[in-house]
């Protein structure tokens, strides 16, 4: 199965755990039959790469602003217009059979119109608290403005909805925890929701016992206003505990200065990253906006008993009072990381962290994710067996060419037909008639379409139906005299415009106007050079044939 997946920002640079989530996925995908086409967004290069079987489409945005951070939104209101039409071209012409967007981004819902016009399932992977995460920088970048606060509120709530949009058009919907999962279903009731977990590595995140004396403390990740690092300052009372951080981030040097005696080290990746684990206790987690946090896993698997918030995404690995604590507030916090300074209990609970951690293998998740494109696909298939599922996809797939030129055709012929009544009521006639004629063909069009691939039967007497209700209706309600025999010609017009778009479709797999159009003007043009190109010498070949049966004929003829 081709898939698209649809990433606001890219993945080959940028690093944090969803975009590690993809990298890897895009490794595994080739050797489970699966080609992944990878949509992401760059500010400065527009260029395709190409990595094993994965193409990269890198989309350029190239007058943009940081609305959140690492999210680039266009300054120009169109281009998302633009886009959805690109979107459009592409997936039609490479024939995906699903679409994964990774984040409610204006990108996205790009995307997920384009899929919804051609019939593709999408699915929504979850990957971010969003409007919490609007919450947490909103305040802090609108805090010293005069209603500071209400512009912030203002945007959360905005985020909140423009979230509650995109994930609400998926067909399925991948959540990274059963919390996360339980919080979307009072959100998306209805909705089906899969949950997809992460792995780790066990061969690079091993234990290994530390021989210094005083407890050490290890916090990695993003270095953020969200991230709440602020709450770790109570480190400073406790000499005995040693406090690293090891990540980057815009607020690096400012956490730097709220936390001077913490240990910052920078952005860590690979076998350092290992290292430094190895080389800690404990892991602190003040984060309350993640939904998932990959490091919490590396930890575990490094022997680490980790410290977090009851609400930080981390509640399917870290059992309390086993592997780790779950606290409420910050003073539970700071004792949780007290508690640790017991040798036993740390001994016992990091070997419980890394029995809980090699349960987490990547095979396993990446077979849920590859049974999630065909799960979405099922469930679209069942959707489309009811009516309103049936009639949004007519509406999403409405065929504008054919209610173009229906319209026009119409309104042509209703302004000829009133224009003895003047040219007021012929235009104003004619004008009414196509705005009747746009609906009608438009949406009679896209559900001969929708139909036409289950049944060509269906697929030309339905329509044909509904145009004449339809046609009937109005001229019953405007007084047509004999409606009866204009509801019989309506059926024959429709039942022959339908079963010749029917074999025009079987013979040319397609029945859009411009195509047929130039299909009609080929097959003249090809006409017009067969008719040149015939040879002179046997038009004069039939000429004398001609000339001969003529003169048998009249020395046949007997003379009077």
């Amino acid at each position: 199965m081709k898939v698209a997946l649809i990433i606001h920002s890219n993945i080959l640079k940028k690093v944090d755990g969803m975009t590690s989530y993809y990298r890897k996925l895009c490794q595994y995908a080739p050797g489970d039959n699966h080609q992944l086409d990878v949509f992401m967004q760059d500010p400065d290069d527009g260029r395709t790469l190409y990595s094993n079987s994965t193409r990269f489409f890198r989309v350029r945005v190239k007058t943009s602003f940081q609305a959140l951070p690492e999210a680039y939104l266009s300054f120009n209101p169109f281009f998302y217009l633009r886009l959805a039409l690109y979107f459009y071209k592409i997936f039609k012409n490479e024939n995906y059979g699903c679409l994964q967007v990774a984040s409610a981004h204006p990108m996205s819902l790009s995307a997920i119109a384009a899929a919804k016009r051609l019939g593709i399932p999408v699915i929504g992977s979850y990957h971010t608290l969003l409007p919490e995460y609007a919450r947490y920088w909103s305040n802090r970048k609108f805090e010293t403005l005069f209603g500071g606060r209400l512009i912030a509120w203002g945007l959360t709530v905005f985020v909140r909805n423009w979230t509650r949009l995109v994930y609400g058009a998926a067909d399925l919907i991948l959540a990274p925890t059963t919390r996360v999962k339980q919080s979307l279903n009072r959100i998306y009731r209805g909705k089906r929701i899969e949950v997809v977990g992460r792995g780790v590595e066990a061969d690079i995140f091993k234990p290994q016992k530390t021989d210094g004396t005083r407890l050490s403390a290890i916090y990695v990740g993003r270095v953020s206003v969200e991230k709440e690092l602020e709450k770790l300052v109570f480190f400073k009372r406790h000499h005995g505990v040693r406090l690293k951080i090891v990540g980057d981030g815009k607020h690096f040097s400012e956490m730097r200065q709220k936390l001077p005696f913490a240990e910052f080290t920078g952005r860590l990746q690979g076998h350092d990253l290992a290292r430094a684990y190895r080389h800690s206790d404990i892991f602190v987690f003040p984060s309350k906006t993640d939904t998932y946090a990959n490091v919490v896993s590396e930890a575990l698997c490094s022997g680490l008993p980790v410290v977090a918030f009851d609400r930080a995404g981390v509640e399917d690995r870290v059992k309390n009072g086993v592997n780790g604590f779950l606290v409420k507030d910050d003073a539970e916090f700071e004792q949780a990381v007290l508690k640790l300074k017991n040798a036993p209990k740390l001994a016992k609970m990091s070997e419980a962290a890394r029995r809980s951690a090699l349960s987490l293998k990547w095979e396993s998740v990446f077979e849920k994710q590859h049974d999630a494109f065909e799960t979405a696909v099922v469930e679209r298939r069942q959707k489309l067996q009811k009516f309103f599922p049936i009639l949004r996809q007519v509406v999403y797939a409405f065929n504008f060419s054919h209610a173009l030129l229906g319209s026009a055709r119409m309104g042509f012929y209703v302004l000829l037909a009133n224009a003895s009544a003047g040219i007021a009521a012929g235009f104003g006639a004619g004008l009414k008639q196509s705005l009747i004629s746009f609906l009608m063909v438009g949406f009679n069009t896209s559900f001969f379409e929708f139909i036409y691939f289950r049944s060509r039967k269906l697929a030309v007497i339905l329509p044909s139906i509904l145009t004449t209700t339809v046609g009937t209706s109005i001229h019953l309600f405007s007084g047509t005299p004999n409606i009866f025999m204009t509801s019989a010609t309506i059926f024959g017009l429709a039942l022959f415009n339908f079963s010749m778009l029917s074999e025009i479709h079987r013979r040319h797999e397609t029945i859009s106007p411009w195509e047929l159009t130039r299909i009609f003007t080929q097959y003249s043009m090809n006409t017009l050079q067969r008719i040149r190109r015939f040879p002179k010498n046997k038009l004069g070949g039939i000429g004398l044939q001609l000339q001969a049966v003529l003169a048998r004929a009249s020395i046949a003829k007997p003379s009077k």
